[in-house]
């Protein structure tokens, strides 16, 4: 996943953080990819720089309410058979710089490497895999599923095989408020029951993504 930080009343919360509210001037809570059980999300959880160990911030609790890694997306129809990784060796592949789908490409172990080309942003990973020059563009599984849907109104592209390295994206709430995060459990839990959750993660192709209940700090 590509990396983004911002603030949460002076916490830095990484990767796919989106801000929804402010509460006396500071962000209440944030979205954000929690990327599995690392020592790195620890450190986040308990306000501390992950790369100094320095506090900077007061604790957060994540409320979990979507599990999602890398994806491979291909041209419609999957001309290649592209079913994982491994099926990557030896030809092109696009992705973004940085990301985190392009460290998961550089690790894949091959005997012939997989020729990866890197671009600044996804909208030029899409335009080469669209253009027929790299046999796959490999990206956040939403960034995937979402091109997959929409572009030429879902005659371009497909998602194939599972998810990579998948982990859950959380909430973030301040540890110190927890009614604010029981809240927002019991209403992801409600949605789940009721059958509304399933309908927006249908809604925007992420269905794969879903989890059973709401959790709190199930990847820290």
């Amino acid at each position: 996943m590509t990396t983004h930080a911002a603030r949460v009343r002076g916490f830095t919360v990484a990767r796919h953080l989106t801000a929804l509210g402010a509460m006396t001037g500071a962000a209440a809570l944030a979205l954000t990819g929690c990327g599995g059980q690392t020592p790195e999300n620890k450190d986040r959880q308990e306000g501390l720089d992950p790369s100094t160990g320095e506090k900077i911030g007061e604790d957060v609790d994540f409320v979990d309410y979507f599990t999602a890694g890398s994806s491979i997306m291909v041209k419609k129809g999957n001309p290649e058979g592209v079913k994982s990784p491994a099926d990557l060796c030896g030809e092109k592949v696009a992705v973004q710089s940085g990301s985190t789908a392009y460290d998961l490409l550089q690790s894949q172990k091959c005997d012939e490497p997989i020729d990866i080309e890197a671009y600044d942003t996804h909208d030029e990973a899409q335009a080469r895999l669209k253009a027929g020059a790299v046999v796959a563009d490999v990206a956040d599984y939403p960034v995937v599923a979402y091109a997959a849907q929409t572009s030429g109104d879902g005659k371009d592209f497909e998602v194939v095989g599972e998810q990579i390295g998948a982990g859950p994206y959380g909430i973030a709430v301040p540890s110190s408020n927890t009614e604010l995060r029981d809240a927002l459990q019991a209403a992801l839990d409600a949605a789940v029951r009721d059958g509304s959750y399933g309908k927006v993660l249908t809604k925007w192709n992420v269905r794969e993504g879903a989890l059973t209940d709401a959790t709190i700090n199930s990847g820290t």
